[in-house]
């Protein structure tokens, strides 16, 4: 399973505890991590490089070109996602440009819980796809929030083509408000990607969550089925999977849905992370992602409709005149 994690500035801290979580918690052998380092912070990244080295062994950077900024990490209801949507954005252009197969999108409020949470989350992967899914997430269900499917979630090799809108930017207007604020790239795709979604309670997803206070509250809130839990932010779950993990009971169980008797062996096209490991790890320029860009949405723009809302976009980034 190939993982891929975004860097911003005010993730530092989560970073390095979720590093130093997964380094003892193991599970990552013959995994593959990318991580991508948003601008600002490229040259501060240097010692979260060597924590994530060791946690997954081998670590291949991607780099950010697009340097964008929001205030999603703020509290309010009303802000801009253009900061992780512009993470995301890069990271799905760079599977389609290469071809590295799917990708986990694991942000650092997404705790591991489990020792064998990434086989599990591959292992249930090739379920989806044999049952016509590409995508592997949780169904998030909020008051006055469309419905779609948890951002932190398996998306396929070939994203920008089955789900063109999640690498679009899409603006929405609040109310009495008068300011536009980019939607996230979750709730922008959200229509796509449904009907494509295999759900799962492997990842449990708590809406912004404030954190566990108590051992009682831990075991309360957990579900026992989830390999991952999102979000903590604060990184109060630490506290109580390293109790479970010195008691033995971090190492897991069969959640719902999965085979018992190993009998999905067969790989979904390419091993994620022999691919990874056996393809370049050259990054693309700028021109090539947007080569490439191009290339796709002339294939896959039939829409009249749709033709001319991407090339008013492709116009304003000056991808075309």
């Amino acid at each position: 399973m190939n993982v891929v994690c975004s860097l911003c500035p005010h993730e530092l801290e989560m970073a390095h505890r979720w590093f130093d979580w997964v380094t003892e918690l193991g599970g990552t052998q013959g995994h593959h991590l990318f991580l991508l380092p948003c601008a600002q912070i490229a040259a501060e990244a240097s010692e979260i490089h060597v924590k994530a080295t060791k946690a997954f062994g081998h670590v291949t950077g991607i780099k950010d070109y697009e340097g964008e900024i929001s205030d999603w990490q703020d509290t309010q209801p009303a802000r801009s996602a253009a900061g992780p949507n512009s993470s995301f954005r890069q990271v799905a252009w760079h599977f389609f440009q290469f071809k590295l197969g799917p990708w986990f999108w694991c942000e650092f409020d997404c705790i591991p819980t489990k020792r064998d949470w990434l086989d599990r989350l591959e292992t249930q992967y090739r379920i989806a796809v044999n049952n016509g899914k590409p995508f592997l997430g949780t169904r998030v269900l909020i008051d006055k929030v469309p419905e779609h499917m948890s951002g932190n979630a398996v998306y396929p090799q070939d994203l920008p083509a089955i789900a063109p809108s999640i690498v679009m930017r899409a603006e929405w207007t609040p109310k009495g408000t008068g300011r536009s604020y980019e939607l996230a790239f979750d709730i922008a795709g959200a229509k796509e990607v449904i009907p494509q979604a295999f759900f799962t309670d492997l990842i449990q997803h708590k809406f912004r969550y404030d954190g566990f206070k108590s051992r009682q509250e831990f075991d309360a809130v957990l579900d026992p089925n989830a390999v991952v839990f999102h979000s903590d932010k604060k990184g109060t779950i630490y506290r109580y999977l390293r109790e479970n993990l010195g008691s033995g009971t971090v190492s897991g169980h069969v959640a719902s849905g999965e085979p018992t008797n190993g009998s999905i062996t067969a790989p979904v096209g390419e091993s994620p992370h022999e691919t990874a490991a056996s393809r370049s790890e050259k990054t693309p320029t700028r021109d090539e992602l947007l080569k490439a860009t191009v290339a796709t949405l002339k294939k896959f723009c039939t829409s009249p409709a749709y033709t001319s809302k991407v090339r008013k976009e492709l116009k304003r980034q000056k991808v075309i005149r």
